[in-house]
């Protein structure tokens, strides 16, 4: 339940605050220009792999491979020494955002996943083989906007 500004009680729809994260995430995660880090997005990124998690597993879904592999990444921002989730910036062709080197013909620009092994551990962190196994097969080298928008279908 939550007040609506008249103090009228209103029933909120569950799995709302993870939809709205998530949308937050994909328009800051698809829409970025640039490789530097951008705090916001990883912010909203963050929080969006908090909430999915929560939204599977009042689901009953939490046990999902794909599921199983952010919760690996939302793992290493609750736990870790990394403060952004592990993703980075993969130019694209795109007229006007080609970078000679960088860019792969045929892609548009976005965030993408990185593979487990680029990921540094925190001192606490404890070893997960299974969530391990489904972010190397489910989510690693993906787009970010891609598999939020596939966890998030699976997950309601």
């Amino acid at each position: 339940m939550r007040l609506s500004r008249g103090g009228d009680a209103q029933r909120s729809e569950p799995g709302r605050p993870a939809l709205k994260c998530l949308r937050g995430s994909d328009r800051a995660a698809g829409g970025q220009g640039t490789s530097r880090v951008d705090l916001d997005t990883f912010a909203e990124l963050g929080e969006s792999l908090f909430w999915l998690s929560a939204l599977a597993e009042a689901n009953g879904r939490g046990r999902q491979p794909l599921l199983l592999g952010l919760q690996w990444a939302r793992n290493r921002i609750t736990h870790g020494v990394v403060v952004a989730a592990p993703v980075e910036w993969q130019y694209g062709a795109e007229l006007g955002k080609l970078v000679l080197g960088k860019g792969r013909l045929g892609t548009t620009s976005g965030h993408e996943w990185l593979p487990r092994s680029s990921v540094a551990l925190g001192p606490n962190d404890r070893r997960d083989p299974r969530q391990e196994a489904a972010y190397d097969a489910h989510v690693a080298g993906r787009r970010v906007v891609e598999v939020l928008r596939q966890a998030l279908a699976v997950a309601k």
